[in-house]
């Protein structure tokens, strides 16, 4: 007897149901892909940045590498770094 009490919400939900259905099959055909696009783009947008800033810095160390080879005396660095350590917590009047 409660069947058919409720006989009568049957085709509605049915309807009901399908169009829910569709329009998470339009989500899963057009939104998700177009969303996922649009990170992808981002990501390749950030990926670009990151390898401008690569070559950046790859060209500022290609020109210290290429200063460093041109000093004339190439020991001087050590000899300056030798002398400090010898002068490493001596008072100025000590030296």
């Amino acid at each position: 007897m409660v069947k058919s009490d409720i006989d009568f919400l049957e085709a509605p939900l049915e309807k009901i149901t399908r169009a829910f259905f569709g329009f998470q099959l339009r989500k899963l055909k057009v939104d998700v892909p177009r969303t996922i696009n649009k990170k992808i783009a981002e990501l390749q947008s950030k990926i670009a940045e990151l390898q401008s800033k690569i070559a950046e810095q790859k060209r500022k160390l290609e020109a210290c590498k290429k200063f460093k080879g041109t000093s004339r005396k190439p020991n001087f660095m050590n000899e300056c770094l030798n002398e400090a350590a010898r002068l490493e917590w001596k008072y100025a009047s000590g030296v």
